[in-house]
């Protein structure tokens, strides 16, 4: 429901990427386990090495002094794991940076990108929070091998991004949407009365036609969203935020994401290790 009635940072046409990776989640033997352990935000135990499953969980990689903090599939606010592939929490991120530059073991950390995106809330705070801690210690962003909208502006939040050749960035724009379920209810013979108190309390409701007004409502949100997004990248990347409203939510590969400005360097996760 999250995913669906609120503004995304979304590649477009990922849309069943995010759900196939949230029901893949949601049916795993272990979810119910891990939602549990979620929930456990911010108490002195947020990190167990020595339990497996909570090693899984919230993984804390050191290679020869640099911490590999994975950043995968769908991105979610108020999840402090990263389940698989599936499924990666910006509070999880967000304690893991911590846990980096306090570490003196850690030297360097590499985000490793593969994500189409996620949700708005909890993005942009989480890119100021990690642009905050430049030159602590060094940061990088690898597309490894994609990094789009919301993922990619976590990417922004590091000293520098290394793209893959066969990888893509980019996509800065926002999307929501609204489903108008009216013919659907009338060929079920179901009608839906709404009993409520306010003029707007049922704005953008599925079943009734969207109002121009309250589609206006919504759009102005979403500009208002997107100048946030434009703002960050472009600060973070050194670029004119005319610039980055040009790219107009297009993603590059490797062929052309460095001269746009998205990206620093083509290579792989081993190069920049």
């Amino acid at each position: 429901a999250r995913l669906v009635q609120n503004p995304m940072l979304l590649q477009p046409g990922s849309e069943d990427l995010f759900a196939s990776s949230i029901i893949e989640m949601q049916m795993h033997e272990k979810f119910s386990d891990a939602m549990a352990i979620s929930e456990n935000m911010l108490t002195d135990d947020f990190w167990d090495d020595d339990d497996e499953f909570m090693a899984w969980l919230r993984p804390y990689n050191v290679q020869a002094g640099t911490l590999i903090i994975p950043v995968k599939g769908v991105l979610m606010n108020k999840l402090s794991v990263k389940f698989g592939s599936m499924a990666t929490g910006y509070q999880y991120i967000e304690k893991a940076v911590e846990r980096g530059m306090e570490d003196p073991e850690v030297g360097a950390i590499v985000f490793d990108h593969d994500s189409p995106g996620g949700e708005v809330a909890g993005n942009f705070e989480l890119v100021e929070k990690i642009a905050g801690m430049r030159g602590q210690k060094p940061m990088r962003a690898v597309a490894n091998d994609h990094s789009y909208s919301a993922s990619y502006s976590l990417a922004t939040a590091a000293d520098s991004i290394t793209l893959a050749r066969s990888g893509g960035v980019g996509s800065v724009g926002i999307v929501t949407m609204h489903m108008d379920m009216t013919e659907r209810m009338n060929k079920m013979g179901v009608k839906v009365t709404f009993i409520y108190a306010g003029k707007h309390k049922v704005d953008g409701n599925p079943y009734e036609a969207l109002p121009e007004a309250t589609k206006d409502r919504i759009q102005g949100k979403i500009d208002r969203t997107y100048g946030e997004f434009v703002a960050l990248v472009a600060s973070n990347r050194g670029m004119e935020e005319q610039a980055v409203r040009d790219t107009e939510a297009l993603t590059y590969d490797a062929s052309n994401a460095v001269e746009i400005g998205f990206a620093d360097r083509v290579g792989t996760m081993n190069d920049e290790l």
